[in-house]
């Protein structure tokens, strides 16, 4: 049986937030937390209210609202409510067998700095505490729920080559230190809800997106190439479910989204 470790994943981004903007000076305004956390608790629950969905969801809210947090920068505080009101939204919205097709948080992200002005996605700088702290956890959570998968260690192995390859004067390990790339792959490209399930798909995926991605940045010059890349290949979620004939996922049976037919 899968075990929900979201209480445990609420308590680690807490954790980021204050850590990283405490000791490390991440541009994070508190203010922006608490418009984030509550447009996106007030959303899960009309959801829950009419669409029957049991309240520990809620828990994904929680989630979505600190990721956002944590990888939104942008002046505008009305922003912040934006992102959460999409992100809450498209679960609800798109979705097939009651599966969402990409990250929530991802989607609300993209949806942003397609649409809206004045906004970026964070340059996280880690210091190696913080990182040995997240990606221990991290690798901890998802051994505990039985979704260790070694495509995450593939798609590093990948991300780290493809970088060598095309940035070979410019590149170095530390780089990955003063960057997103640790949030972006043991978050948002760890998602089970939008991961294939068998082993061989999700090999298949990481080398998919790597490709996709470095063509992005490499060849287009597209700024945040790894989230479009991810983003859009997630968009097709239901074409590779139909392929593969796939179960979606549940955190546990209580969890599954079951619309109101009335």
């Amino acid at each position: 049986m899968v075990k929900d470790v979201r209480t445990l994943q609420i308590l680690l981004l807490v954790f980021l937030i204050v850590y990283g903007r405490e000791m490390l000076g991440w541009d994070i305004a508190y203010k922006n937390v608490g418009v984030v956390l509550g447009i996106s608790v007030l959303v899960q629950g009309l959801f829950c209210l009419g669409f029957h969905v049991s309240i520990q969801s809620m828990k994904s809210a929680i989630i979505s609202a600190l990721s956002i947090a944590i990888m939104l920068r942008t002046d505008y505080t009305f922003v912040f409510g934006l992102a959460a009101l999409f992100s809450i939204s498209f679960k609800y919205i798109l979705n097939k067998n009651y599966k969402h097709w990409v990250n929530p948080s991802l989607f609300g992200l993209c949806f942003l700095l397609l649409f809206v002005g004045q906004l970026q996605l964070a340059d996280l700088r880690w210091d190696w505490f913080l990182a040995i702290v997240f990606v221990s956890s991290s690798l901890c959570f998802l051994y505990s729920t039985s979704l260790f998968r070694w495509d995450v260690l593939f798609f590093l192995i990948l991300y780290i080559g493809t970088q060598w390859i095309f940035q070979i004067s410019h590149f170095s390990l530390d780089s990955i230190l003063n960057s997103s790339l640790l949030f972006f792959v043991l978050f948002f490209y760890t998602d089970p809800a939008t991961s294939p399930r068998l082993p061989k798909n999700r090999m298949l995926r990481a080398l998919i997106l790597i490709l996709f991605a470095a063509g992005l940045q490499f060849i287009f010059h597209i700024s945040y190439a790894y989230i479009w890349a991810l983003f859009l290949i997630g968009l097709l979620t239901p074409i590779f479910q139909w392929i593969y004939k796939e179960h979606p996922f549940y955190w546990n049976e209580t969890n599954r989204r079951i619309l109101n037919k009335n």
